[in-house]
């Protein structure tokens, strides 16, 4: 029995149990400091991630890597082995357009004996494969790199073979049935088909162009081969040092160290994927996932021969601009919600992907009761109607991603298609005969229909109609909402006032903003001052893609201005409207967008370098400075380009440096040989250097100083003979494109153009009959353009 009193012992409790209770507590804080140390770890700010390789991976993500094996991305490009080659190079031949290739070995080497660029048939050897299904395609490399570290210049063969029907075949450009010629830009060996600069990005890992334009010569490299772990969730070195430490957290700083995927909203992962799922164009180097897609690339918006006019895909836009306008896309759907990230499967087969998210009782849409159609058969499952396919590359069926209900009532009124005509086709009263080689799918009856084909035309309405009936028979209280089909219609083909319509789709919030954007793209070509008035009014908007394409519109009236302005100085109803314009612009030089900036930069260059300084302040002039070296940078990224060169030289040429003008004039003619533009602007400069040369040797003749004078009358007219070439040349090669625009569902404003500057070059060859004839087809197909309408006067 102790001989402590009750409180003694009550103390000594009390304090063994206080004891206990920091002893406790010491050892959560220690233990809570070594799970949370690595959360709370310094980070250096400056951090810079580093691509490792899948091999970095796999040790931990093995469930994620069996996934990927063999999926597309995975083979997406290799080098031609053996065991990477799926076409048959056992001394095949195949003929195209009076060319036949062979395709043989030589030893290890896969050989391909074809046409090459200076038009001589010579043996190839095949480097790399392009994807396994449902075709393969081989590159050859042209030009070998500098260093011999790198890639050099490498072309893919249009000579491919098809996996599923196990035969080679030749892939023509679309709407191209005739033989190409070495030279021409869609050849093999052409701008079109190199590796380097139109496919390697999206076929590879960290890919780096790395253009010498001084020497013509690439040195390109990648971090991997093909689409590997890090190009959708970026370098991973940060990633792998955090969970190479083993600690149960990540840190608060980097997180993960990988881009974030899994996010409350859709944008990061269909924003991830975009990049090689869009048509787009290039506007600055150093992309990798997790960047703003935006700073980097500049999407293409609805225009004739991309997309049909109610937004279905029509040429090989690939996914993002059909997905972005979706009713899914704006619920919050993403990508995965459909594939396997990694796999890159569907994540069930037939109705059940749909049905999995639309479940409703008695399966009220997987039946016959919403689609009329027999189970099992075409017509009974979603995509048929919701998604229809189209096959490009001759074997490759890509399905519209937009998902919408079809509208063959907007068939009948538009030249938009719907799925339903697009299936019963097959029932067409028209021969086989007249249809075989020639109708191979819906766009082809489409495609007929537009270069005027009245027997397609008529059997096209019927079917459209008689999909009307069953529709309006099956669903006969059905809303048929008001779409903006008929605006787009109305406004490609440039005959009609399409203003009120576009301004509605401009300025309604509730329009997918991808819509709302090639609306506002259209108004650049409506002289109307409401057209102006709307553009400048959506110059505030909080997209950035209205902002932009609004910019056009707004362009179009500073050029109209500055062609009949005299003076900065004179008070005018003119000069007042035009530093408006500036006034509405030059703010967007400082934009959080670089494709803002950059494109507000390039529309401010229209107005007179000193008008600008005047106008600006101080803090406006070194907006538009960084813009501006923001826009060259962003020609610079895709140097490998003729078409980058010709516009740094437009503004080169516009801000007064001429030489550097004809450098970069010079060099898009070096580097893409047909490109139309360059020698037209290069002979402009060099008949006003031609000019003034003729003027000093007039002066120096007048001082008697005859020898000088006809050295320099002798380079004057060296250079005038140079510009005649280039004149020639060009008249060529606008002809050329003439006739290959002539040849597609063309835009009526971008062939007006070329029947414009055909014109053109007509006139100053003082051939007045053609003249005519290519000014009136310019003003016919867009009688609502001034530029036209003035030529014709």
């Amino acid at each position: 029995m102790s001989s402590k009193l009750p409180h003694q012992r009550d103390g000594k409790i009390k304090l063994g149990l206080l004891i206990s209770i920091f002893a406790g507590m010491a050892s959560i804080a220690v233990v809570g400091g070594w799970l949370f140390s690595d959360y709370f770890e310094g980070v250096p700010d400056n951090l810079v991630a580093e691509y490792v390789g899948r091999d970095s991976c796999i040790q931990c993500h093995e469930t994620q890597h069996a996934l990927f094996e063999g999926s597309h991305h995975d083979k997406a490009m290799d080098l031609a082995t053996d065991e990477t080659v799926l076409a048959d190079f056992n001394d095949q031949k195949l003929k195209h357009y009076g060319i036949e290739s062979r395709f043989f070995r030589d030893g290890k080497r896969f050989m391909v004996n074809t046409e090459g660029p200076d038009g001589k048939m010579a043996d190839f050897e095949v480097k790399y494969v392009f994807g396994y299904e449902p075709l393969q395609q081989y590159m050859v490399e042209i030009t070998p790199s500098g260093d011999g570290e790198s890639i050099g210049e490498v072309q893919v063969l249009r000579l491919s073979w098809d996996t599923k029907a196990k035969k080679w075949f030749y892939l023509k450009p679309p709407d191209v049935d005739e033989k190409l010629k070495p030279g021409d830009p869609l050849h093999w060996t052409g701008i079109t088909q190199n590796w380097n600069s139109s496919c390697a990005f999206c076929h590879s890992t960290d890919l780096k162009k790395n253009f010498d334009v001084n020497n013509d010569r690439f040195n390109t490299t990648f971090a991997e081969i093909d689409v590997s772990c890090e190009a959708c969730h970026g370098p991973g070195s940060v990633h792998v040092q955090l969970a190479d430490k083993k600690k149960l957290n990540w840190n608060r700083k980097v997180g993960l160290g990988l881009h974030k995927l899994k996010t409350e909203s859709n944008l990061a992962q269909v924003e991830t994927c975009a990049p090689c799922h869009s048509r787009r164009r290039e506007i600055a180097d150093g992309y990798y996932a997790g960047c703003n897609i935006n700073d980097y690339f500049e999407t293409s918006l609805m225009a004739p021969g991309l997309y049909h006019c109610d937004g279905q895909i029509r040429d090989e836009v690939y996914v993002y601009g059909s997905f972005i306008q979706s009713k899914m896309y704006h619920q919050n759907i993403k990508c995965t919600d459909c594939h396997d990230p990694h796999s890159l499967k569907l994540k069930h087969d037939g109705n059940k992907l749909c049905t999995s998210c639309h479940q409703h009782p008695a399966a009220k849409y997987d039946s016959p009761s919403h689609h009329f159609h027999k189970p099992g058969t075409p017509g009974s499952f979603c995509v048929d109607c919701h998604m229809p396919a189209t096959t490009y590359m001759a074997v490759d069926a890509r399905r519209d991603h937009s998902l919408r209900v079809p509208r063959p009532d907007l068939s009948l009124t538009t030249n938009a298609p719907n799925a339903c005509s697009g299936c019963h086709l097959d029932k067409s009263k028209i021969s086989d005969e007249k249809t075989r080689g020639q109708l191979n799918q819906y766009l082809d009856w489409i495609i007929q229909k537009d270069r005027g084909n009245k027997e397609i035309e008529a059997e096209l309405r019927r079917v459209d109609q008689q999909m009307v009936d069953a529709l309006n028979q099956w669903f006969p209280n059905s809303e048929k909402p008001d779409h903006y089909a008929g605006s787009f219609d109305k406004a490609w083909k440039g005959t009609d006032d399409s203003t009120p319509e576009l301004r509605k789709l401009v300025t309604r919030k509730s329009t997918p903003f991808f819509v709302r954007a090639s609306a506002a793209m259209r108004l650049a070509n409506n002289p109307d001052k409401v057209a102006y008035d709307t553009a400048v009014n959506a110059l505030e908007d909080e997209n950035q893609h209205v902002v932009k394409a609004s910019l056009l519109r707004v362009e179009v009236e500073i050029t109209r201005i500055m062609g009949v302005i005299d003076s900065i100085d004179q008070p005018s109803r003119l000069r007042d409207r035009l530093n408006e314009a500036f006034e509405n612009v030059i703010p967007l030089t400082g934009h959080q967008s670089l494709g803002v900036r950059i494109e507000a930069a390039r529309v401010l260059l229209n107005i007179p370098m000193d008008w600008r300084q005047r106008w600006s302040s101080a803090e406006q002039n070194k907006s538009f400075q960084i813009a501006f070296d923001e826009m060259i940078k962003s020609l610079e990224a895709v140097k490998e380009r003729g078409s980058a060169h010709r516009t740094l030289g437009s503004i080169y040429e516009t801000v007064g440096e001429i030489e550097k003008a004809i450098e970069h004039y010079r060099i898009a003619i070096r580097i893409e040989d047909q490109l139309q533009g360059p020698r037209w602007n290069l002979a402009v400069l060099l008949e006003r250097q031609a000019e003034r040369l003729a003027v000093n040797a007039r002066q120096l003749g007048q001082n008697g100083l005859q020898q000088q004078a006809q050295a320099q009358m002798q380079s004057a007219q060296e250079l005038l003979a140079e510009a005649q070439e280039h004149r020639n040349d060009e008249h060529e090669i606008l002809l050329n494109d003439l006739k290959a625009l002539e040849a597609v569902d063309a835009d009526n404003g971008a062939l007006a153009n070329l029947h414009y500057m055909a014109g053109m070059s007509f006139y100053r060859r003082n051939e007045l009959d053609q003249t005519e004839v290519h000014l009136n087809k310019a003003y016919e197909l867009m009688p609502r353009t001034e530029q036209y309408v003035l030529a014709m006067a």
